[in-house]
């Protein structure tokens, strides 16, 4: 068993990141788009000192106190946060709404001081927004990297399970799937599966999951553990059978703990080695 695990460690793929995966660029292009002419008219607020901005600030909300309403853009709060309106904030032993506190030329300087922005004005470090803004969109969506890598990664272990099964007639292939029978299982409990493959002539199934771990961390392990309860309730069930597709350069941190368990990880595979695994539990011949 110890050799499996060993040669599943071997195997593991380092990275699945493409340049094109770092950022989106699309995405903050819309942002910036959708948030120009408001960022080129607040650089009318941009000053040398506290009292000529405060002037402006007073100045440009009479005018237009719309244009204030992109301020949370400019500190890193995500779109989607906005849009609810649902980030609050605590100032002296007081709950916020951020979209409320922006309803008056004094709450903004009060803001813009807080924040540290007014900073950053004054001292010449912001010369435009829209610059600004993009700077900070770039910053934010590599956050979104983790999720893109691994979409991509069952993307592709979807096109390896296809190429390797879509030739027998009597193999189905379900995604994104809700098992009925798993409903008072606390583990599967209306969790949609990533994968279950189905030898219609045995009724054997192979439930998967998948991850990508292209940086380590404590998630594996947990993730690790929660597939290992999830393992021991499949396997008692008759004709159903787990695995775990785990790839990236991240598992190899965390390898020793696998090693030393390889008796309770024989259901980890990688994207090297799972296709003879299904084979082999679905008694399929070619």
């Amino acid at each position: 068993m110890k050799n499996n695990i060993n040669n599943f460690l071997k195997t593991l793929e380092k990275t699945n990141i493409e340049l094109n995966d770092l950022i989106d660029i699309d995405k903050i292009i819309e942002i910036i788009d959708e948030l120009q002419i408001k960022l080129n008219t607040l650089n009318y607020i941009i000053s040398s000192n506290q009292m000529e901005l405060n002037r402006k600030i007073e100045k440009l909300f009479a005018s237009q106190p719309e244009v204030f309403s992109i301020l949370p853009y400019l500190v890193a709060i995500s779109k989607d946060k906005i849009k609810k309106n649902d980030f609050v904030f605590k100032l002296n032993n007081e709950i916020y709404k951020l979209n409320e506190f922006l309803n008056s030329s004094k709450s903004i300087i009060t803001f813009l001081e807080l924040t540290g922005l007014n900073k950053l004005i004054l001292e010449g470090k912001i010369k435009n927004f829209v610059d600004f803004l993009t700077g900070i969109e770039v910053g934010l969506d590599t956050n979104a990297r983790k999720n893109r890598t691994g979409t991509k990664n069952e993307k592709e272990i979807d096109q390896i399970i296809t190429k390797a099964f879509s030739k027998y007639q009597y193999i189905t292939i379900d995604r994104q799937l809700i098992l009925e029978e798993f409903q008072n299982t606390n583990l599967l409990n209306n969790k949609k599966i990533d994968f279950i493959i189905t030898n219609q002539l045995n009724n054997k199934k192979v439930i998967i999951e998948t991850s990508y771990y292209n940086s380590s961390g404590s998630k594996i392990i947990e993730t690790a553990k929660s597939f290992e309860n999830l393992n021991k309730i499949i396997k008692d069930i008759e004709n159903y059978y787990f695995l775990w597709i785990a790839d990236g350069g991240g598992i190899n941190s965390n390898g020793s703990f696998i090693t030393k368990n390889s008796e309770q990880f024989s259901f980890v595979k990688n994207k090297n080695n799972f296709i003879d695994s299904i084979k082999e539990i679905l008694e399929i011949k070619d």
